[in-house]
C-alpha cells in the first residue's frame, strides 16, 4: 500500500501570481493529461466556460482542441534535463505560440526554476500572460513522495492547486472544484518513465474529496 504520510508543516511565500489563484472568482480547475487516448470530443463534455481554469502540461497535446475556449489558461512546464523544459526548445522558446488562443487570463507555471531564455520569452509577452515558479511559492508539499522517485508534472500541478484550495478557505473563498481528465496513471506503451510513482499518486488523488475524475472520453468516473 502506498505510504500517504502527511507533512505537518507548511511554509508559504505567496507572490502576486499565486495570490491571484487564491482570491479570484473562478469555480473549477480542469487538468487535461497528455494522454493520447483522450478523444477530441472530450472538450464538449467538459463544457469549459469563463468561470473555469484549464491546466495543460509541457507539450500540451490538446492545445488546438481547447484553443478556442475562453477561460483562464494555465500551462505547466517541467525541466527536461537538457537546460530547458518539455515544450520549449534549447534556446528557451516555446514550441507553440501560446498567444494564439482564446483566454480570459494566461499563466505559465514552471515546476522549479526558470532559464534565461524562457525569461526573455516571458518578458516579451508580459502584456499577454504572467508566470510563476511553483516550488518557490509553496514548500513543502502536503505529501511525502516516495524516496528516489520524482513526482509527475501532473501530480505537482494538482498538489499546487490543492494547497490553493486550502488557502482559499482561509481567505473565505469557495474551494475550486478540481477535475482530472485522462489521469489514468498508465503511460502509453513504450513511453514510461520509471521514476514516477503513479500508484502513489493515484492513492493520493483518492483522498481528496473535492476532486473529480474524468475518463479519456470526458465522462465522470464513479468510484
Amino acid at each position: 500500500m502506498a505510504n500517504l504520510s502527511v507533512k505537518t508543516e507548511l511554509s508559504l511565500r505567496i507572490d502576486q501570481a499565486f495570490d491571484r489563484f487564491i482570491k479570484c472568482d473562478y469555480k473549477r480547475v480542469v487538468f487535461v493529461a497528455n494522454n493520447p487516448n483522450i478523444s477530441d470530443e472530450t472538450s464538449k463534455l467538459i463544457n469549459l466556460d469563463a468561470t473555469d481554469v484549464l491546466v495543460q502540461f509541457n507539450k500540451a497535446l490538446f492545445f488546438d482542441v481547447f484553443s478556442s475556449f475562453l477561460c483562464y489558461k494555465v500551462h505547466v512546464f517541467n525541466a527536461n534535463g537538457e537546460g530547458s523544459y518539455w515544450g520549449f526548445d534549447r534556446e528557451g522558446l516555446p514550441q507553440r505560440d501560446y498567444t494564439r488562443q482564446a483566454a480570459s487570463e494566461l499563466m505559465f507555471l514552471f515546476t522549479s526554476w526558470l532559464s534565461d531564455g524562457a525569461r526573455l520569452y516571458l518578458n516579451s509577452i508580459s502584456d499577454v500572460g504572467d508566470w510563476s515558479i511553483m516550488y518557490k511559492q509553496w514548500e513543502p508539499s502536503l505529501y511525502i513522495y516516495p524516496a528516489k522517485m520524482k513526482p509527475s508534472v501532473g501530480f505537482q500541478a494538482v498538489s499546487y492547486f490543492n494547497v490553493v484550495n486550502l488557502l482559499r478557505v482561509l481567505h473565505g473563498k469557495e474551494r475550486f472544484k478540481l477535475e482530472l481528465v485522462g489521469f489514468t496513471g498508465v503511460y502509453p506503451p513504450g513511453a514510461a518513465w520509471a521514476l514516477h510513482d503513479f500508484t502513489f499518486e493515484q492513492k493520493v488523488y483518492e483522498t481528496w474529496l473535492d476532486l473529480v475524475r474524468r475518463s479519456c472520453d470526458g465522462c465522470i468516473e464513479v468510484s
